[in-house]
């Protein structure tokens, strides 16, 4: 007498097979997604290196000097508004690089610059439509537009004491100001995509990861509103570098330059 052959798996067995792929799945996702987001901050580092060469190649081309933050001009159809992006895009030939592919919702710039009053981007090639990083504004400083105290002479590179030290751009957006949480004109918050990192260039063109926390206020992340509208969720550096407290007054941001006092601690200048 021959034995039944079984061909199919019992109920049982097709349960625990589901239970088992649904732990593995459990378990593998967010290594995945840790392994997706590792590769797009190593690409977010790549564009703010490019961004670094660059502005390097400008301050080379004018007398040592950087670019200012933002200007008017009046370049075809009429006014517009240069911003010191708009320097360095000719050294990069590709406005793509502006955008960090952690960022799902990039600055409009026109949109940006129609909230506060000004004329739209000037029309050069590539065109510059949204970015993700913001510079530091105590370097490519405001000659105009801000506040007097908040209006700087534009920074030679001599000036720089430390210059392993000193961001030129960093993942961030752009608020008005003249808020409680983000006093400064154009104050330009971090923003800590990268699990909680943010990336910034330097101006010795290294690149590196930033640690940051939620900005927090009574206990509650503080959240912000973009130029162009959008809002957005506030962080500040840690650690002890230049740009962390105390260091930093405004440490949600990478705004001055670093310098050391008699004691031999960090302090900023270029700040206000």
């Amino acid at each position: 007498m021959h034995s039944q052959q079984r061909n199919a798996f019992t109920l049982i067995e097709l349960l625990v097979v589901i239970a088992i792929i649904a732990i593995l799945a459990a378990i593998l996702f967010p290594v995945f997604a840790q392994a997706r987001e590792k590769a797009r901050s190593a690409s977010c580092l790549s564009n703010l290196k490019q961004q670094g060469l660059a502005t390097s190649m400008y301050v080379q081309d004018y007398d040592e000097t950087f670019p200012i933050a933002l200007y008017f001009s009046d370049i075809g159809a009429g006014p517009c508004t240069l911003l010191s992006y708009h320097a360095i895009i000719p050294y990069q030939k590709n406005a793509d690089m502006e955008k960090c592919p952690s960022d799902a919702a990039p600055l409009k710039v026109d949109l940006a610059l129609a909230n506060l009053g000004l004329p739209p981007a000037c029309g050069l090639t590539p065109k510059l439509s949204a970015v993700s990083y913001q510079p530091n504004y105590g370097v490519m400083v405001f000659t105009s537009v801000v506040p007097a105290p908040y209006r700087h002479a534009p920074v030679s590179l001599a000036t720089l004491e430390y210059v392993t030290d000193t961001a030129l751009f960093s993942d961030a957006t752009v608020t008005k100001g003249g808020t409680a949480t983000f006093p400064a004109p154009l104050s330009a918050p971090i923003q800590a995509r990268h699990s909680t990192q943010a990336n910034a260039i330097f101006a010795d063109s290294h690149a590196k990861t930033l640690h940051a926390a939620p900005y927090l206020v009574g206990g509650v992340q503080v959240t912000g509103t973009a130029l162009d509208g959008s809002t957005f969720q506030g962080y500040v550096v840690t650690g002890d570098g230049p740009y962390a407290a105390p260091a930093n007054p405004f440490p949600y941001h990478l705004r001055g330059i670093p310098t050391k006092n008699a004691a031999g601690k960090w302090t900023l200048t270029n700040t206000p």
